[in-house]
């Protein structure tokens, strides 16, 4: 059991699975007051819900406020080492009107819960519930006395047989290369040819080409270039009408 005396504060953190909405209307229903109220635990500094609790009580509050959304912290009060005197004392200021509605209504709506038959799995839980309740994510704190699933145990796995194997000897060859025997091919009734002459390639012969008909021009001079005749096109456009 973790001694001491702690405060739950809540400074409107909420869970990122759920909108700031849901937890106003969650927490309503928790304290059973209006969400009027509820309005005033998210003005963004830290609010005491509740205060004087021992460990046990503390972590039961903040699993509840958690189903609900909202984000809570423990801390531990402070234990003054002796009496201060008249002079010194430093008056202790009064909890807001909100935060009493608001601790009243928490007190009665989470005690009025189940309680819980073991605590020895509190302890266990210290640092684990203070860190959640500190970081936004998918990991939670179980409920005081709740029961977590046990993992199941895998077999041991048996060790190999290696009776039949041998280590061989450095150099050796693990696997000795089998000789292939000679195929023996009857070739007796095969036979070859006398080797013959290569044929001769027979000349072609030259082509005449008449060029009578052709003169070379002198040195220098033009030559003409033929023109070509190219016929005008007419098209017949007498089936063709402009549009006005």
């Amino acid at each position: 059991m973790v001694d001491g005396i702690f405060d739950i504060v809540f400074a409107g953190r909420t869970a990122p699975n759920k909108s700031q909405e849901e937890v106003k209307a969650g927490l309503a229903k928790l304290f059973k007051t209006n969400e009027a109220q509820i309005e005033r635990l998210f003005s963004g500094t830290e609010v005491t819900v509740k205060k004087g609790l021992n460990y046990a009580q503390a972590m039961k509050y903040q699993s509840a406020l958690k189903q609900v959304g909202a984000l809570v912290l423990i801390k531990k009060q402070e234990v003054s080492t002796g009496p201060k005197s008249p002079e010194t004392q430093t008056p202790v200021p009064k909890p807001p009107e909100h935060e009493k509605v608001a601790a009243q209504s928490a007190s009665s709506a989470i005690n009025s819960a189940p309680a819980q038959p073991s605590t020895s799995q509190q302890t266990a839980q210290t640092n684990n519930s203070q860190s959640d309740s500190e970081e936004d994510g998918d990991w939670g704190v179980a409920a005081a006395g709740e029961k977590l699933p046990e993992q199941a145990k895998k077999a041991p796995i048996a060790p190999p047989d290696l009776s039949g194997l041998s280590l061989g000897n450095a150099g050796e060859n693990l696997v000795e290369a089998k000789g292939r025997p000679k195929a023996e091919v009857d070739t007796s009734s095969l036979s070859l040819s006398e080797p013959a002459p290569l044929p001769k390639s027979k000349p072609v012969p030259a082509k005449e080409v008449d060029v009578s008909a052709l003169s070379m021009a002198e040195a220098g001079e033009k030559i003409p270039v033929e023109k070509q005749n190219k016929e005008p096109v007419n098209p017949n456009i007498d089936h063709l009408e402009i549009s006005k």
